[in-house]
């Protein structure tokens, strides 16, 4: 037995996990292990290679047991003994019979008192000689056609025939054949497979070099140059991941190697998408015409990269599952899992996927914005980020069909974007695709169609996405038995998901905003009657209906401009507007779309238009004066570049557009002449008091006194009594009367008073 056990470990960074002992290889593998042993060692001092660490000697004689030459080995050392104390480099110790020659004492402490003849004598042969004795030994036992003959002679040469097994590419030919790899780069690779899954063979190779390049160099039989040419970070080993910059390898790799597949190298990235029950493509609100041309370059053998971006929830994901079914190609997911991995690692092996050809297949990289992220904003400055190269090199030399999807594409520089061969914006889905996928879905469920039906009407009152529906699919599938037992159960339940994922999504839990069913305009004190204005809207949307056909341009567009007070009533009449027209309300607040990033507030602003213009919704943008400063009085450019992004939209906008602000006095003046309609709300008048007072407490009788009292304020709103009402019903019966809503309202005016008072001293002080 030659394991040498008492020896001390080498610990070395490289993870030990593939580690195979010598016995396993075949025996090509052990040859080529003794050949890469052969080749560090041959001109090494000795004293180099007794300092080194026991694994050399583990190597050296798991190798000769493997490989069934212990027989050989014993002889071998024996003759070499011999031939070395006829040289007189051993010589015969006559004073201690412990030893039988003098080097025995030196031999014998790197075995640490083993008694082994065999060992002894191979410490004998390093400790008697200066330099490249372990070669010889190698050389002799392992490649030497007549050993015994080369010892006497002193001629070792080593076949040809092994320096060429160590060269053979044939266990990675099949990463040549995928990737395109040069012989050299497929021999480095096996090279840095072997040395990292042969047990001790890493510290060997390490101890024994002086660098990486003259190693590879030695073992490759190629020039220092050649080696670090296949290294540099534009080489494939390293874009497709093989290697990283410290030139480290991959362990999927060798996962690949061992199994001689690659696409284990892939094989937590990507997976197949079910096609079986994707949508039609009738389904999303795209035309016809834009599906097509992506159908056709889809179905074309070059390679394309389409981009598609917009709201998430907008069903990018499910349309392109769809798009790759139409076209019958095979549909991959690529999964982003930069949480997981390094985003280098991602894009290298994303890199190395895409230099595959696979004309069959479209592969989908969803969620890829950090993924396509070339462009990073550095204290308001923008600037390219790392990855700009990398990613930008993986567009043009894609042998594939890809489908890139991401929300936003801000953070994507346009170098990058020039690169896509069509892109396409989604917006957030409209009802009716909304309705439409809802019903496919349920399709999937036992439920009968009338409480189907009843479910879509309820979708149809809350704020959700397409993964809502997969929600409340989701929850009626896990229902038990005892909810599904009656339905009632089942649509208190799927409310329930309803409202927390509109809740999740959109920060309330509320319904759709609606206007109540006994809204009453005539209270408001505008400067153009509420009426009024409905009249004017439908009036200019007659007309353009009617004129649409001329050859003259009919601008469709309708600017509102709705200011006063807050509390007036002016967001509730837009409320109202739109059930009088029948649209639906796209709300956006400043909260939706002002932006820390430079340039995403001007995006979120051509968003919002361009979602509702999309939609055919009302654009309501409620306090709106983040938008509106006077640009004259802008210390920042990007307040001017706002304010200028807004007024670009708002001319090219077709619908409806209404803007509430309490701060009309610093608009910027070419905002204020844009806008078709403009009206002032006011506090309420007389008959407005009146009229609210028996709305809200109708249980209670005011006299004229008490409502004049009220109107010397000259601030009561509308929204003064739906605070009161939504404080009182918490009191006994018995508090509440007449005087003490009045009272409670008038006290609200003071309030307000103080407020504005304590406004004015802050701002003049």
């Amino acid at each position: 037995m030659f394991y040498i056990n008492s020896m001390p470990r080498r610990r070395f960074s490289y993870l030990r996990r593939n580690l195979v002992p010598a016995y396993s290889l075949d025996t090509n593998e052990k040859f080529v292990a003794a050949y890469y042993l052969y080749s560090v060692v041959k001109d090494k001092p000795n004293s180099i290679i007794l300092s080194c660490t026991a694994d050399i000697d583990h190597l050296f004689f798991s190798l000769v047991e493997s490989l069934n030459k212990c027989s050989l080995c014993s002889s071998i050392l024996k003759n070499y003994v011999s031939r070395l104390e006829k040289e007189g480099k051993l010589s015969l110790n006559s004073e201690d019979d412990k030893y039988l020659y003098k080097e025995d004492a030196k031999a014998n402490r790197y075995l640490r008192d083993m008694d082994n003849q065999d060992e002894l004598n191979y410490y004998r042969c390093l400790v008697a000689e200066e330099r490249g004795t372990l070669g010889k030994l190698v050389a002799l036992i392992f490649f030497v056609n007549n050993p015994l003959k080369a010892i006497e002679s002193k001629r070792m040469y080593v076949p040809v025939k092994y320096e060429k097994l160590s060269h053979d590419i044939t266990k990675g030919k099949f990463l040549q054949n995928e990737l395109e790899l040069s012989d050299s780069e497929v021999l480095y690779t096996l090279s840095r497979y072997r040395k990292a899954t042969i047990n001790y063979l890493d510290s060997v190779l390490t101890e024994c070099s002086a660098n990486a390049e003259e190693l590879y160099s030695t073992l490759l039989g190629v020039e220092k140059k050649d080696i670090g040419k296949m290294l540099r970070p534009d080489g494939k080993l390293i874009q497709f991941g093989f290697f990283n910059l410290d030139h480290d390898m991959n362990p999927a790799l060798i996962d690949c190697i061992e199994q001689q597949d690659l696409n284990l190298y892939f094989s937590d990235l990507i997976q197949s998408a079910d096609s079986s029950n994707v949508y039609d493509l009738d389904t999303f609100s795209i035309s016809k015409d834009k599906t097509n041309v992506m159908k056709k370059i889809l179905e074309n053998q070059d390679s394309v990269s389409i981009l598609l971006y917009g709201k998430p929830g907008s069903g990018k994901t499910e349309y392109a599952k769809s798009l790759a079914r139409s076209c019958g190609k095979k549909t991959v997911i690529f999964k982003n899992e930069a949480e997981l991995m390094s985003k280098t690692e991602v894009l290298n092996r994303l890199n190395c996927l895409l230099s595959l050809s696979r004309p069959d297949t479209i592969l989908i990289v969803d969620e890829a914005d950090s993924l396509l992220k070339t462009q990073t904003n550095f204290f308001g400055f923008l600037t390219s980020a790392d990855s700009k190269g990398p990613i930008n090199k993986i567009l043009e030399k894609s042998k594939n069909k890809v489908i890139w999807i991401v929300n936003h594409i801000e953070q994507i520089e346009i170098s990058t974007r020039r690169r896509f061969t069509l892109s396409f914006k989604f917006e957030s889905m409209s009802p009716e695709v909304l309705k439409s996928i809802a019903a496919k879905k349920l399709e999937e469920t036992d439920l009968d169609d009338n409480l189907r039906q009843k479910i879509l009407v309820m979708l149809g009152n809350y704020n959700v996405t397409g993964a809502s529906v997969d929600n409340v699919v989701k929850a009626i599938r896990s229902f038990s038995s005892d909810c599904l037992s009656g339905n009632e159960n089942i649509i208190h339940n799927v409310e329930i998901v309803l409202k927390e994922n509109s809740l999740l999504l959109n920060g309330n839990s509320t319904m759709r905003e609606k206007i109540s069913d006994s809204y009453d305009c005539s209270v408001l004190n505008s400067s153009l009657p509420a009426e009024k204005i409905v009249k004017m809207v439908k009036n200019a949307d007659s007309f353009a209906k009617k004129n649409s056909a001329s050859d003259n341009y009919v601008q469709t567009g309708i600017r509102i401009l709705l200011y006063g007070l807050s509390g007036t009533g002016k967001t509730e009449f837009a409320r109202f507007l739109a059930s009088q027209l029948g649209k639906k309300i796209l709300l956006k607040r400043a909260s939706d779309i002002l932006d820390k990033y430079v340039g995403g507030t001007e995006q979120n602003i051509k968003d919002a238009f361009d979602e509702a213009a999309a939609n055919d919704e009302i654009l309501l943008f409620d306090e709106a004066d983040s938008f509106f400063a006077d640009r004259n009085m802008a210390k920042n450019s990007w307040e001017r570049t706002q304010v200028n992004e807004f007024l670009t939209q708002m001319e090219e906008f077709p619908g409806i557009l209404i803007c509430t602000t309490n701060l009309r006095k610093i608009m910027d003046p070419a905002m204020l002449r844009r806008f078709h309609i403009t009206a002032e709300f006011s506090a309420l008048n007389e008959d407005g008091i009146e009229k609210l007072l028996y709305k809200y407490f109708a249980a209670y009788e005011f006299t004229n006194s008490q409502i004049k009292e009220l109107c010397y304020y000259n601030s009561v709103t509308p929204g003064d009594f739906g605070r009161l009402a939504s404080r009182i019903r918490f009191l006994d019966e018995e508090e509440i009367n007449s005087d003490f809503i009045i009272s409670e309202l008038c006290d609200i005016q003071k309030e307000k008073k103080d407020e504005d008072f304590s406004n004015k001293i802050g701002f003049t002080a």
